[in-house]
């Protein structure tokens, strides 16, 4: 005997309703664009900016170290030593880069989806096409739910070296 209770069939309504498409895009598909846009330039931005810090700081070491009669060398250095550090640890805990990657590559994916829908190109190009771009535009954003979430994961879990508590 099961022990799941019994569940009433959908309404004849219910199995023939057809999405609105339109509303699907303009509600869903088109705000998850602008928001893996704005997601990957934000990432692009951090990414580049934290490069910039980490290089320059670094290359001006040994400029500063040749100027040793002009500047306080060691305080200058240790400086340009500490912003270079603070920038690589800031830049590879925050993933900049990768998180830059994995929007950017979700949002062509969905515009992708988009076009092919909006021209009725493969798979989109059959009778159940609405329905289709549907699946497949929330199969891209699962996946990319996915991503994160193993992103996350990872980087919530102790290092090899550290030990849990």
């Amino acid at each position: 005997m099961s022990n799941a209770l019994p569940v009433d069939p959908p309404a004849p309504e219910v199995l023939s309703r057809k999405p609105d498409i339109e509303a699907y895009i303009r509600e869903r598909v088109l705000p998850q664009i602008a928001w893996h846009d704005q997601a990957a330039q934000k990432g692009k931005r951090a990414y580049w900016g934290l490069s910039s810090v980490q290089l320059g700081a670094t290359a001006s070491v040994p400029v500063v170290n040749t100027m040793g009669d002009f500047l306080e060398t060691t305080i200058v250095t240790s400086l340009l030593a500490s912003c270079a550090a603070i920038a690589t640890g800031v830049a590879a805990f925050g993933k900049h880069q990768e998180s830059w990657l994995r929007s950017r590559r979700t949002s062509a994916a969905l515009e992708e989806a988009l076009t092919r829908f909006r021209h009725a190109v493969t798979p989109f190009d059959e009778d159940d096409a609405e329905a289709r771009f549907i699946i497949s535009v929330e199969e891209i954003m699962r996946g990319e739910h996915e991503s994160w979430h193993s992103e996350m994961s990872r980087k919530s879990q102790p290092s090899k070296g550290e030990k849990k508590k």
